[in-house]
């Protein structure tokens, strides 16, 4: 523990290190001294290296391969409260295709916590800030969270077969369904490259993820054609600027560079 919170206080690889840090075995131990350490840093994660800030680092630390659903649950339940107390516009923005990726998780509990997320972040769409994305995160996070959709009990119960479904629901039923089809494919390439300096790990696996599900959601939802020009392209030259210094052998590289490549 002490190891874990002194690079938190440090604000570097904060999602590499969250996960160990929420996994610590005594209840105790995470209620009286992680939990309130991580809380209290929430604000400070703006600042770090790789770009991410508030919630988000939290809910990137629960896409980290070693991350245990006991880790997870623990620091989805922290991003909830957090939100709840201080709903911010930008942390949820940047939270979508993140937890859009995590309703995949085959953990049934993390994708509900996932669900509960969004129930939270659909209050934007009464926020003060009335502009076009936060309408969109708000459309967005009523289908995942809709209590009265099928779509719930799909996502509860088949999440990876589901998120296809959702993300056509979502194209849709919206009233411009092409700014919420630029929206999903920009924040992707936003996720996969955070902090502009090359590719993020956790990122790039919630990429990849999304954008596969896009790809099953067909031609007449959403074309090859856009999927390229709006990520595609700048992530194909991603791969080639970055050449061996890419980490190649991560799962979740891998599977976004074939959703590019392929």
């Amino acid at each position: 523990i002490r190891d874990c919170l002194s690079v938190l206080a440090e604000g570097t690889n904060l999602d590499r290190y969250m996960s160990k840090l929420s996994s610590v075995t005594s209840v105790v131990a995470f209620e009286s001294i992680v939990k309130p350490s991580i809380s209290s840093q929430l604000e400070a994660f703006s600042n770090t290296s790789n770009g991410l800030a508030g919630i988000v680092v939290l809910v990137h630390s629960c896409l980290q391969s070693k991350a245990s659903k006991q880790s997870a649950l623990r620091l989805l339940d922290v991003a909830i409260e957090s939100f709840d107390t201080s709903p911010n516009v930008n942390d949820a923005i940047s939270c979508i295709i993140p937890t859009l990726s995590l309703l995949t998780h085959p953990e049934k509990d993390i994708r509900e916590s996932i669900i509960r997320l969004h129930d939270s972040f659909q209050s934007l769409g009464n926020n003060s800030r009335k502009d076009d994305t936060s309408e969109i995160v708000s459309h967005i996070s009523k289908n995942v969270a809709d209590k009265t959709s099928f779509m719930r009990s799909s996502l509860l119960m088949d999440g990876s077969n589901a998120l296809p479904h959702l993300l056509s629901q979502i194209i849709l039923a919206s009233d411009a369904p092409g700014s919420v089809r630029e929206f999903l494919i920009e924040k992707c390439k936003e996720c996969a490259l955070i902090g502009g300096a090359g590719f993020s790990i956790s990122g790039s696996r919630a990429a990849a993820v999304v954008l596969s599900a896009l790809e099953k959601c067909g031609e007449s939802v959403i074309s090859l054609q856009k999927r390229w020009d709006g990520a595609g392209k700048n992530l194909f030259e991603k791969f080639l600027s970055v050449g061996n210094d890419c980490e190649s052998d991560d799962i979740g590289l891998s599977k976004l560079r074939d959703c590019v490549v392929l």
